[in-house]
């Protein structure tokens, strides 16, 4: 694991004084990933004529993506998943751990969708909870990303980080970053993407994503 911390001190009475993280991890196996793609692609176009409705999530993907359906299922419920669904909940306590807050030992909830672009596409800025005391952690795995990059925005100095994607790296951020990606310059840009939640805010949470059917204990 690698991570980077972000602190911003305030510097009046009145301030804000501020930390993240920001989490990678090692790849996941090469024939893993691939098998993922595969699994992704086939599923894709069923996903988008399922669901007739939808919404990007301020993504700029349009609501005939199968970003915008995300609402609608659940990729951790499947099995092809279930390596992936471990591997999460592996890596957030190994975060947990490492910021000192092992014995926060919950049960987390998570909601995985996928993201499939083309040509001329790309994610446009947005986050996935604007509650900053109650989010918890979202993360994406690169499964097809020829050379394409995310970027994550400081919320206190506006400041820019990017990475460049690496297929099957697994990266933790806090759900309130707001993050956008590069362009995809040709073929195709495949990627893995969740939201985990604790269990109050599973129980408590009373937004209409947050539905008990929709989300799955990790």
């Amino acid at each position: 694991m690698q991570v980077a911390h972000y602190t911003h001190e305030k510097h009046s009475p009145f301030g804000v004084a501020f930390n993240y993280y920001i989490a990678t991890f090692d790849p996941l196996p090469k024939d893993y990933v691939s098998y993922l793609e595969t699994f992704i692609l086939s599923i894709e176009k069923e996903i988008v004529e399922t669901f007739k409705y939808g919404s990007d999530g301020d993504t700029g993907l349009g609501n005939d993506s199968v970003t915008s359906k995300f609402l609608f299922y659940n990729l951790f419920k499947t099995q092809e998943f279930s390596f992936l669904k471990q591997h999460v909940k592996n890596s957030v306590y190994e975060l947990l751990d490492y910021t000192g807050y092992g014995e926060y030992n919950v049960p987390l909830y998570g909601h995985c969708w996928c993201n499939v672009m083309r040509k001329g596409e790309q994610i446009k800025e947005h986050h996935h909870d604007d509650n900053m005391s109650k989010s918890f952690l979202s993360g994406h795995v690169p499964i097809k990303t020829n050379k394409t990059c995310t970027y994550y925005i400081n919320p206190i100095d506006k400041s820019v980080d990017g990475e460049e994607n690496i297929d099957g790296q697994l990266t933790l951020f806090p759900s309130y970053i707001r993050h956008y990606t590069s362009q995809v310059e040709d073929d195709i840009r495949v990627t893995v993407a969740f939201d985990i939640i604790p269990e109050f805010k599973f129980v408590n949470d009373n937004l209409l994503y947050l539905k008990k059917n929709h989300y799955v204990e990790l």
